[in-house]
């Protein structure tokens, strides 16, 4: 057993004994004024305090409403519903602000998803704040940040669980790269029949099991060969006259590597052609390697800005605004309009 855990304390009385939940060292304070209690994992915590961070808790703990409350140790108790792990993330980084840090810390997708789930439902901002920082690390909302430095691995067995978790708690602006990655890393039957995680069970919903199924064609497809059609762009962007031979046997030797590469199951637009590839044009005959460079942007930038699209949300504009109120950050023109209200 870890050494954070610990059998229970001897009951007292009028202790109220169902099962055997776990007791974690670190949320079961000696001096504690309440009991939280899942079917996993029985805390003992400070009740103002968790008022105090908590307009949920603070209406639940209002004085004289637990008079009649079972107790444990002499505290009253508070059954939750909710996942005991969950609970357990929660109050750590509730109780202990080292436990979960603002990136770059690390932190991982158990613990990130119940503090999200759970900060939303007690209304924490501070903290749900903090697990959207996170969670934003590994699911930038533009180009530009792709692919970003992630505060935590995001495995392959995550990525049904986090669309859930996305839809549950409304956001939004995670789906497009979670549904991309999905496309590109798990299979068929995968999306199809769902995933096991964590002695749990995931399936997507039937319209977004659809949606991925039709994107895991697409995406290795017409997608794929718009993102490198700047390989067979018969005409010498630098001169405007037709590519000569060498330059256009470079192209060819380029474009079947990609191709070699649109074989492997994770490969997709995204990552398709590597900025390592332009070594072989270094040498060559032809000098329109900038022109063709621009070209790959812009065909990366009109497959970015239609990624939404694709898997049936609002477009980046609108995710990136539903970004900015999760990370609690204001527009100059919304904080003006406050002022001058």
């Amino acid at each position: 057993m870890s050494s954070n855990v610990e059998s229970p304390s001897p009951r007292t009385r009028d202790d109220i004994i169902i099962g055997d939940p776990l007791h974690d060292k670190q949320l079961w304070f000696k001096d504690g004024t309440l009991i939280l209690r899942t079917h996993k994992w029985v805390f003992r915590v400070y009740g103002g305090l968790l008022a105090a961070a908590s307009p949920i808790f603070d209406d639940m703990l209002e004085i004289g409403q637990l008079q009649d409350s079972n107790t444990i140790e002499g505290c009253p108790v508070v059954d939750l519903q909710d996942d005991g792990d969950d609970v357990r993330y929660f109050l750590r980084a509730l109780f202990d602000y080292k436990c979960f840090l603002v990136p770059p810390a690390q932190t991982h997708f158990q613990e990130l998803s119940g503090i999200l789930r759970l900060s939303k439902k007690y209304d924490v901002k501070p903290l749900h704040i903090r697990a959207v920082t996170h969670l934003a690390t590994a699911f930038p909302t533009t180009l530009d940040d792709y692919p970003g430095t992630s505060s935590w691995t995001v495995e392959k067995a995550d990525l049904i669980p986090i669309v859930l978790l996305a839809r549950e708690l409304s956001i939004e602006w995670v789906l497009p790269l979670a549904f991309y990655r999905v496309c590109g890393e798990s299979t068929i039957a995968e999306i199809l029949n769902g995933v096991d995680y964590e002695g749990r069970h995931f399936e997507l919903s039937p319209e977004d099991r659809l949606r991925c199924l039709e994107q895991h064609v697409s995406l290795r497809g017409s997608a794929a060969a718009k993102i490198c059609d700047f390989l067979w762009d018969l005409t010498c962007t630098y001169n405007n006259a037709r590519v000569n031979a060498d330059c256009m046997a470079s192209r060819i030797s380029a474009r079947r590597i990609v191709e070699g590469r649109r074989a492997e199951a994770d490969v997709l637009p995204l990552n398709l052609w590597r900025n390592s590839d332009w070594t072989q044009f270094d040498t060559g005959p032809c000098r329109c390697v900038s022109t063709m460079k621009r070209a790959r942007q812009e065909a990366l930038n009109l497959f970015w800005e239609d990624l939404p699209e694709r898997f049936g949300l609002v477009n980046w504009s609108e995710l990136c605004d539903m970004k900015d109120a999760d990370l609690g950050i204001t527009t100059n023109a919304a904080s003006d309009s406050e002022v001058s209200g």
